[in-house]
């Protein structure tokens, strides 16, 4: 039986809405029950040793099948810049971001964005976007940010 294995990232704000993702996930295990194996990982329920850091012992999303990402807020908690630094020696501004950007950097697949209002998904169209980005300047520079680091990857994979 084949395995849609799905990595599901993000902060510590949306708790409600990772519970939600994870009813998700078994309805649709019942519905598919017999021809698909659907295998959500939320590290938060995986065993952690105390003597490193978690983003250390969490698998990287490159190895799954699906990666989603659910944010509100916060992008997280800052990293042991110690033990993660990006290519360019910079701090990773959260696990997430470390996450988001490895997989990236080490998956070779597209990315659908979408976002999410309630458990409602909807498409940005252009203007809603635009808007999006006029009230959440941060976010420009994060998108930018990934934006980037995706064309410097694809640059270096074709040369």
């Amino acid at each position: 039986m084949k395995s849609v294995r799905i990595f599901v990232s993000s902060p510590g704000d949306v708790g409600a809405e990772r519970e939600k993702a994870r009813e998700i996930f078994e309805r649709l295990q019942v519905e598919f029950s017999g021809l698909l194996e659907i295998a959500p990982y939320f590290w938060e329920h995986e065993p952690m040793r105390g003597d490193t850091d978690f983003q250390t012992q969490i698998e990287p999303p490159s190895k799954f099948d699906v990666f989603v990402c659910i944010l509100w807020a916060r992008l997280g908690s800052r990293l042991y810049p110690g033990l993660h630094r990006k290519p360019s020696g910079e701090e990773y501004a959260s696990g997430t971001e470390y996450e988001l950007l490895g997989l990236l950097n080490e998956s070779p697949r597209t990315a659908t964005v979408q976002a999410v209002t309630a458990t409602r998904a909807v498409l940005l169209n252009r203007s809603i976007f635009e808007d999006l980005i006029a009230r959440y300047p941060e976010l420009r520079e994060k998108i930018q940010l990934v934006a980037d680091t995706r064309a410097q990857a694809d640059l270096m994979r074709r040369y």
